[in-house]
């Protein structure tokens, strides 16, 4: 069985009359194409960006300014930017010429946008089918060695004893659905040069944040949840809700209704967060396994579960809290405050 990852749309500079135009073309994407959501603009895997709300300033950085009072404007420095990016036309300015654009209302050219990104996102759909299928093993992968192949080539290496995996470059999603396991001896380490490398906790946290599946465990939503330590993933994936849940749980340990309540989440909305961070070793509903509230947050020495989640060393809350972005304090952007310019 195959399945595809639910991508993330990101925008910004549109009204709430065009992101329901932009909602809509995403709902009626030609069948067997990869799915996209609208997301907040900080949690796209690719952004869409109003070019009638778009100026080149002095410094060379594009200016786009809200689509809405309770929207930042933002600041573009494209060199930076590290993600798809696409605008919509017409443009305010003919000074900078975008890569990718799309008119708004014209559904077969905002899908061909998307098909677009759907090319160049690869590397993150290819990750996301590895997870998938490390997913599907769980355990029985701890400190083991496979070789994927397709068609007598080599397209994947997963190392559970070095605690790395290489991805080959021009593996495409269909080729690791389809490839066949060879487990290798505990000794064969070495990854191809070529290789694009990963740890074990990139795997699994990219196929548990976009998977339609709800994978959160039973006792989750009827136990207490206790906070244990920070997620092993870089700082920079974690979304700003996440970030509310491990203080709330820091802070407190609390039941799912009841940490819908001091969060404000929907039910839907609160499984797939905790399902991020039960992945990643960061809560339990074992109070012996939480970490000690009177110091803080606690790291144990060894991999906290057995698809190598602990290959990314935490960090203590209060450290992660200074390093994790704001909404929009990312590659290549620059925010100001909710309905003003931020020039």
């Amino acid at each position: 069985m195959t399945e595809q990852p639910v991508l993330q749309l990101g925008a910004i500079g549109f009204d709430p009359d065009e992101r329901v135009v932009i909602a809509d073309a995403l709902r009626r994407l030609p069948a067997g194409w990869t799915p996209w959501q609208l997301a907040p603009f900080a949690e796209g895997d690719a952004w869409w960006v109003n070019g009638a709300r778009t100026r080149v300033l002095e410094d060379g950085n594009l200016q786009v300014d809200p689509g809405h009072e309770r929207e930042p404007g933002a600041s573009l420095r494209l060199t930076a930017v590290d993600r798809p990016i696409a605008f919509s036309t017409p443009l305010a300015t003919r000074d900078f010429e975008p890569r990718c654009v799309f008119r708004l209302g014209d559904e077969p050219g905002m899908h061909s946008a998307l098909h677009l990104f759907g090319t160049w996102l690869q590397p993150l759909h290819c990750l996301y089918v590895v997870g998938a299928l490390v997913m599907r093993r769980g355990g029985a992968l701890r400190q083991t060695v496979h070789h994927l192949n397709h068609q007598g080539h080599l397209v994947a290496v997963l190392d559970y004893v070095a605690g790395h995996v290489g991805i080959l470059p021009t593996a495409t999603p269909a080729d690791l659905w389809a490839a066949e396991w060879d487990r290798r001896p505990p000794s064969v380490h070495d990854l191809p040069r070529n290789f694009i490398p990963y740890t074990p906790a990139q795997l699994v946290w990219t196929y548990v944040r976009r998977t339609a599946r709800d994978l959160l465990p039973d006792r989750y939503r009827h136990d207490v949840i206790h906070f244990r330590h920070v997620p092993r993933v870089p700082p920079g994936w974690l979304r700003e809700r996440q970030m509310m849940l491990l203080r709330e749980l820091h802070a407190e340990p609390a039941a799912f209704d009841a940490l819908a309540q001091r969060t404000g989440l929907g039910a839907d909305a609160l499984a797939l967060e905790l399902s991020c961070l039960y992945y990643s070793g960061a809560i339990t509903t074992t109070a012996a396994k939480a970490a000690p509230r009177s110091t803080g947050a606690s790291f144990p020495s060894q991999p906290a579960d057995s698809l190598g989640l602990a290959s990314i060393q935490p960090h203590h809350l209060s450290d992660l809290e200074r390093t994790v972005p704001a909404s929009l304090d990312l590659p290549g952007v620059t925010a100001a405050g909710p309905g003003r310019r931020a020039g």
